[in-house]
């Protein structure tokens, strides 16, 4: 049998001071709800231009985004992470299994995402 000491820390071994900000990630979507928010444009005329008719398609609601649908209603715009764990909880749980890709996403939408 061997015998293991535990070691015991008393001081933290990290610098407790040291905090990264993990809200401010930059997607897809920042852009548009900084433009929806407060009109804020890129510097570029272009861009800017695109930016405008790219957020005409989208809506700004208690600072969660969503897509304007034509025929059905609006559609909530996920993060990254978020949409890892719809994807996850579509493909495995709830909605059970899925046979293509398509009615995968067919399935996502028919939930309210985009």
């Amino acid at each position: 049998m061997v015998d293991d000491q535990v070691k015991v820390q008393y001081v933290p071994s990290i610098d407790v001071m040291e905090v990264n900000q993990i809200d401010g990630v930059v997607n897809w979507t920042t852009p548009i709800m900084s433009y929806l928010k407060d009109e804020v444009l890129p510097d570029d005329t272009e861009e800017a231009r695109k930016l405008r008719i790219k957020a005409a398609k989208f809506v700004l609601m208690d600072k969660v985004l969503y897509k304007r649908s034509f025929s059905q209603p609006y559609l909530r715009c996920l993060t990254p992470d978020e949409s890892l764990y719809v994807l996850r909880d579509v493909h495995e749980g709830a909605c059970g299994n899925h046979l293509r890709a398509r009615s995968l996403v067919h399935k996502m939408v028919c939930a309210g995402y985009y």
